[in-house]
């Protein structure tokens, strides 16, 4: 599992040297190189851009001559990762072609211009430009590198384009790794800018996290983007966040928006009740001044016509005012109704808003636990173990060949893969275990009262139920396995130490031929 980028090169270099002494492994720029990119969270053609321009050159070349003599020499060390045998085919091609065809190559360097035939010269041209155009496609100032570097790569360019003789071959060799070391010495690329622009997006989210103190909901959202910058950053992760993000963030807005309007709703009717009271007050102030002007007509009139017609008049008046009082009650009601409606909508819409930031504990893609979630759910294990005095054990997995998976069946068919293997992972473990999502394909699941025996049996017993339980893709049965490493908890060992300790059994794991399970060495018998 890949490692959260430190915080200099300098750190990074030590820690890789210090790795590849604990699994006794030569330091070989191979092997260096592949470590460093694990353990900084880059891609190996982030941290070898040459080397990966190279094996590019190398897979090109089958591909265009597929019938020549060193084709199936140089597929069998591409496959077996035998730099140096690749390096040696590809040298004795150059000559081959660089050399008269009906005589033996000379003692000294020939030149490669007119020599040789017509399809030997094309060859060498056409080998040149790729391998020209390969490096001027890789420092680009698009991608983050300076005027002078682009204008150093131009004329490194130009001098393999013009090379004519081995000599000027080796020459130009010998300036472009030359020109690759000083390139990573001065740390100039897309790395920087990659770096610059995610301490940008944690420092905004930090300060929108300021600004809204007391907005739970706002919180939820920048614990969420925080756990997801914690992770280290790959094409992959990008646009899965980014989907997931955008259907999230579009739910949660559609939610606040409703709430928004019930709210403007029930302050719209309290003004209209607050308004029918006052129309209320003044009319019941106008039929009281209606009764004294009555009762003043009726003390002084004069016969019974007159009474008589006054009483007529007050009894109209008095059921217009009762008519009014009806009409005024019944909407009053009405408004009380719809005032009880929607608060209980609004009720119901903060829960869910509750209910949605709590759900920030889950991955969205896979159900299983996220970074926060298993964070908490370990301490919870943690505890019960020191007061129990009993075991705990932690498995790291990761899933073999997942970035071959992905470019040859898409992004979407890596997706189910990832929820296929979720799924089975819960249906084989207790209920008791917790599988969390650590980032990409690589999962952690906790084993309380768990014995580095019986995790490892665990961890086998899925491997084999995933076997059995193949993914299906377009009706095509895909085969999904994994590398696991176990480690058992010891006394007060944190949680990093814990993990850190299953993740180097895991790659233990991968290089011992993959879809294994491995017992981290301390906890080996």
């Amino acid at each position: 599992m890949a490692t959260a980028p430190r915080s200099s090169p300098a750190e990074v270099a030590r820690e890789v040297f210090r790795q590849l002494a604990q699994l006794r492994k030569p330091p070989t720029p191979e092997n260096y190189a592949r470590a460093y990119a694990r353990q900084a969270g880059l891609s190996l053609a982030e941290v070898q851009p040459a080397a990966t321009a190279f094996e590019n050159l190398a897979r090109s070349l089958i591909t265009d001559t597929p019938t020549a003599p060193y084709a199936k020499d140089l597929r069998a060390a591409l496959e077996t990762e035998q730099w140096v045998a690749i390096q040696k085919i590809l040298k004795t091609a150059v000559m081959r072609a660089a050399a008269p065809a009906p005589a033996p190559p000379p003692a000294v360097a020939a030149p490669i211009g007119p020599a040789g035939t017509s399809a030997q010269r094309d060859a060498t041209r056409a080998l040149k430009d790729l391998l020209a155009k390969t490096v001027a496609f890789l420092v680009d100032e698009r991608l983050g590198y300076s005027a002078q570097v682009v204008q150093e790569v131009s004329a490194l360019v130009d001098g393999v384009r013009n090379a004519l003789s081995l000599a000027d071959i080796d020459q130009a060799a010998g300036r472009l790794r030359h020109f690759w070391l000083k390139l990573e010495l001065r740390g100039e690329g897309p790395e920087p800018m990659i770096r610059g622009l995610h301490e940008l997006v944690r420092l905004m989210v930090r300060n929108m996290g300021d600004l809204v103190v007391d907005d739970q909901w706002v919180q939820g959202q920048v614990e969420r983007i925080t756990a997801l910058l914690d992770q280290p950053l790959n094409a992959t992760l990008l646009q899965e966040t980014q989907r997931n993000y955008k259907e999230f963030v579009f739910r949660q807005g559609t939610v606040k928006h409703t709430l928004d309007e019930a709210t403007q709703a029930i302050r719209d009717l309290t003004a209209t009740l607050i308004e029918r009271l006052g129309s209320i007050t003044e009319s019941t102030g106008e039929f009281s001044t209606t009764i004294a002007r009555y009762s003043e007509q009726i003390r002084t009139a004069e016969g019974l016509p007159r009474i008589s017609g006054l009483l007529e008049q007050l009894l109209a008046d008095t059921r217009t005012m009762h008519t009014r009082m009806s009409a005024t009650h019944e909407e009053l009601s009405a408004s009380r109704d719809r005032i009880l409606q929607y608060e209980a909508r609004v009720r119901a819409l903060q829960a869910e808003l509750a209910e949605m930031s709590e759900l920030i504990r889950e991955d969205p893609l896979t159900q299983a636990l996220n970074r926060r979630g298993f964070d908490q759910q370990y301490s919870v294990e943690e505890s019960r173990a020191q007061r129990k005095g009993s075991p705990l054990c932690l498995a790291v997995l990761d899933i073999d060949n997942f970035k071959q998976l992905n470019d040859r069946l898409g992004h979407g068919a890596g997706d189910e893969a990832l929820k296929h293997l979720a799924n089975v992972v819960r249906d084989t473990l207790r209920p008791t275990d917790s599988l969390a999502r650590y980032g990409g394909e690589e999962f952690v699941i906790l084993l309380p009262d768990t014995t580095p025996e019986d995790g490892e049996k665990v961890m086998i017993r899925v491997q084999r139920e995933l076997t059995k339980r193949f993914f299906l893709h377009n009706n095509e049965r895909v085969l999904i396995t994994f590398s696991a490493g176990i480690a058992a908890r010891k006394p007060d060992e944190p949680q990093e130490a814990l993990i850190e300790r299953a993740d180097r059994a895991m790659y233990l794991a991968k290089q011992a031929g993959k879809n294994r399970v491995q017992r981290a060495e301390d906890d080996a018998v």
